[in-house]
Order: structure tokens, then C-alpha cells, then sequence
């Protein structure tokens, strides 16, 4: 996660619009990685949970 300061950095260098723009993306995809991460292993629980038959009793 260290080199990511220093990635945005680079492309503020250039000082244009363009790379305003292109440095908050990445930035939103980066910060957005482990929200996703979350998202997609609960989706992933909900579609192995659906896949247990109805009858199973859970043995305490």
C-alpha cells in the first residue's frame, strides 16, 4: 500500500486535467478494492448456501 502515495504522486507531476481525473479513479478503485473483496465473498457464502438441501438438520 506504500507505493500508492508515491504512484499518485507521478501522475499529479503532469498538472493537467486529465491526470487529476485519472489519479482520483485510481485512487476510488484502489480504496474501493476490499469493500468489493467483501461483497463478492458474501455473494459467493449466499450462492454455496443455496446449494444445501433443505432437509439437512444441523447436528448440535
Amino acid at each position: 500500500m506504500a507505493g500508492i502515495g508515491f504512484e499518485l504522486r507521478r501522475i499529479l507531476k503532469r498538472r493537467t486535467y486529465f491526470s487529476l481525473l485519472q489519479a482520483y479513479g485510481f485512487a476510488g478503485i484502489v480504496s474501493s478494492g476490499p469493500w468489493l473483496l467483501s461483497i463478492f465473498g458474501i455473494l459467493l457464502l449466499g450462492f454455496l448456501a443455496m446449494r444445501v438441501p433443505r432437509h439437512f438438520k444441523w447436528v448440535a
